[in-house]
Parts: structure tokens; C-alpha cells; sequence
């Protein structure tokens, strides 16, 4: 089997269904890593940070660290659109639960900004992280 280039991942957003999507990333996805966590309430990211062995990060700490290729936006949807939009304009591929933003105006925006910086906008039901079904959409 041919070797599989990994890439660096975070999460944002440690509510409750951050451990069933860690738990899914960090034991079965092969091509990803996941190195850090963060949360507006430090004590959720600091409990998935101990449970998975990874970084207790802040938002800002994900976005500056260049080693890290993919965010997943686990934060409640008014927040969507300001940290997929803060993630994409650090050059990070992002996937989204959830919708993607709370106006279509602002879905448009990320689509558009995800393009014009040749990254990857993935937004979906979840199922691909919970159980591994592949019925995402790849938005750009």
C-alpha cells in the first residue's frame, strides 16, 4: 500500500459533538493528524485537548500556525461564517457541519473566497466524520 500524505488538522469548536468527530478523525481517517483544539470556553478545549493528546489551541494560534492544512468548524452556526472566513483567509481547507453560514449572502462570500484562494470549502451533514458515509458537498 502506498504511503498516504497526512495533513495537519484542528478543530474549532469542542461543544458536544467534538468528541464523536475527534474520536472519528483521530482514529480512522488515515490522511489526517490532528494536533490542536480550541473553544471560546477554554475548560471544553482543554478537556478534548486531554482526552485526544492534542494542543489546546486558540483560534488565532490555528490560523498562524502554517503547519496545520485543514480546519473543522464544529462551532454553533452564528459562528460559521467568521471562522470559516478567518480559516480561509489563513490559506486553511476547511470543512463545516452544519450550514455553512446564517445568510446566503454569506455562504456565496466563503464559496467565492474559498475559489479565489484555490482552497477546499467542504460543508455537509457530518456524516463523513460520524460514520463515514462520503455524502458531503464539495463546494469548492
Amino acid at each position: 500500500m502506498a504511503n498516504l500524505e497526512t495533513f495537519k488538522t484542528a478543530v474549532i469548536g469542542c461543544g458536544v459533538i467534538s468528541e464523536m468527530y475527534l474520536g472519528n478523525i483521530c482514529n480512522f481517517f488515515k490522511i489526517t493528524d490532528v494536533v490542536g483544539c480550541s473553544d471560546t470556553i477554554p475548560e471544553r478545549s482543554k478537556k478534548r485537548a486531554e482526552q485526544f493528546n492534542i494542543r489546546q489551541m486558540t483560534n488565532d494560534e490555528i490560523y498562524n500556525d502554517k503547519s496545520i492544512k485543514i480546519v473543522v468548524n464544529l462551532t454553533d452556526a452564528p459562528y460559521h461564517y467568521e471562522v470559516t472566513k478567518d480559516a480561509l483567509n489563513a490559506g486553511k481547507h476547511v470543512y463545516s457541519e452544519k450550514m455553512m453560514a446564517v445568510t446566503l449572502e454569506e455562504g456565496k462570500e466563503l464559496v467565492e473566497l474559498a475559489k479565489s484562494k484555490s482552497l477546499l470549502f467542504y460543508h455537509g451533514s457530518g456524516h463523513i466524520f460520524r460514520s463515514g458515509m462520503a455524502n458531503n458537498t464539495i463546494l469548492y
